[in-house]
């Protein structure tokens, strides 16, 4: 025989709640504290023999709800990287961009980053640093090659090439 499903504290201590409400009620409203006080007999009558457990489920409940309140007001630093993996996770699992991932000199592996080992995403960032001080290098041709064209005279809207004719009318 299966054992029935533990029912939590919230309904049943609202049923001690509607079981005593008519005589508590007034042509003035409701007095709330006998009202409370006669429900929470009710209540104990009713389920004397569950109270240990209820007891222990709501105390487990309300932790529960400390903890999730916390989590979402600090800035405690394991907290905030739960958070931040958390919000990466999301992000990871939406995005359908396959990175070709460098495993050794010539062979490469597609994958999404949600798939990727921690190794795979060093060798991805890796790349990308590569990439990324290549890119560096060529900004820093590119400005000193607008820095030499401003140098030698030559307009906003002109080009290099608008140099080197010059150069070869010139010779």
């Amino acid at each position: 025989m299966t054992q029935p499903k533990p029912v939590g504290f919230t309904p049943l201590f609202r049923e001690a709640l509607l079981s005593t409400v008519e005589a508590h009620t007034t042509k003035l409203g409701i007095d709330q504290p006998a009202w409370l006080k006669a429900a929470d007999a009710a209540f104990h009558k009713s389920h004397r023999h569950t109270l240990r457990v209820l007891h222990a489920q709501a105390v487990g409940e309300r932790k529960r709800e400390v903890q999730l309140a916390i989590i979402r007001s600090s800035r405690h630093p394991a907290i905030e990287f739960q958070r931040e993996l958390a919000r990466i996770a999301r992000a990871a699992k939406r995005s359908t961009r396959i990175e070709q991932i460098e495993i050794a000199p010539g062979e490469y592996v597609a994958k999404r980053v949600i798939d990727c080992s921690r190794r795979e995403l060093l060798l991805l960032a890796a790349q990308y640093e590569r990439k990324a001080r290549g890119m560096s290098r060529r900004a820093a041709f590119y400005r000193a090659l607008e820095e030499q064209l401003r140098l030698a005279g030559i307009d906003d809207s002109e080009t290099l090439q608008h140099w080197i004719d010059r150069q070869e009318q010139g010779a």
